[in-house]
Parts: structure tokens; C-alpha cells; sequence
């Protein structure tokens, strides 16, 4: 059987190649050999078909995992640990600043726990 490929381009003029493939019985479909090769994908390999509107994208692991890569600002992942060290180091200095706000208050109570314990107790009539 030939598989006919069509070439075609989208609104930006970027080059995408058509397989036409024809669903057989059991509404099955097999995916052109030039197709599993581009994709990277073998016998027992799984797959996904993303609906976008009207149309289906077909995404391997492969390109899963080359997306997620992508959204790694485009460095390494020694970049990334910097990136994030960096976020709780910021962190911090919002919760350091939260406690120096809450500890410097003048009208701060200065009791103990044990006495504000008391005095709690105290006033729930449990003494």
C-alpha cells in the first residue's frame, strides 16, 4: 500500500507534511512508519492526541519532554536550581520581614507563654 504525503503550509508559511490514514475495522488507525520515526515511537509506546478545536496533535513522550525542557527558559537545569534557590531566598526575607514587623510592634505583649497562658485561662473561667 502507498501512503500519498501532501505537503502544505499554514498561515505563517511554516512547512507541515499531511499522511492520510484511513480508519479500519475496530476504529482503529495505524500511524505511518515516517510518522512513529519522527516522533521516536516503538510498539508499546504510549501516545497522546491533543484536541485543539477541530483538529488532533499527536505528542509522544519525546516531545513532551522536549516542551517541558523548552519552558526551562531555554538553560540548563543548573540555571533552574539557581532560579529556584533564588525564589526561597526571597522567601525568607518575606518571612524574616514579617517576624521583624510582628516582634519590632511597640504595643507588642511581652509576657511569656506561660503567663499568657494563664491569663487565658483566666479569663475562660477554666483556673
Amino acid at each position: 500500500m502507498t501512503v500519498r504525503t501532501a505537503l502544505t503550509y499554514h498561515h505563517d508559511m511554516t512547512e507541515f507534511a499531511v499522511h492520510p490514514v484511513k480508519i479500519g475495522p475496530s476504529s482503529r488507525a495505524v500511524i505511518p512508519a515516517q510518522v512513529r520515526q519522527l516522533l521516536g515511537v516503538q510498539q508499546g509506546d504510549r501516545i497522546e492526541f491533543v484536541l485543539e478545536g477541530d483538529q488532533v496533535r499527536v505528542v509522544s513522550a519525546r516531545s513532551r519532554m522536549a516542551g517541558v525542557w523548552a519552558k526551562n527558559h531555554g538553560r540548563d537545569a543548573g540555571d533552574s536550581a539557581r532560579d529556584i534557590r533564588e525564589l526561597r531566598m526571597q522567601d525568607g526575607a518575606l518571612e524574616e520581614a514579617k517576624w521583624e514587623r510582628t516582634l519590632g510592634r511597640e504595643d507588642a505583649d511581652e509576657r511569656t507563654d506561660d503567663e499568657l497562658a494563664v491569663d487565658l485561662l483566666g479569663q475562660l473561667g477554666a483556673q
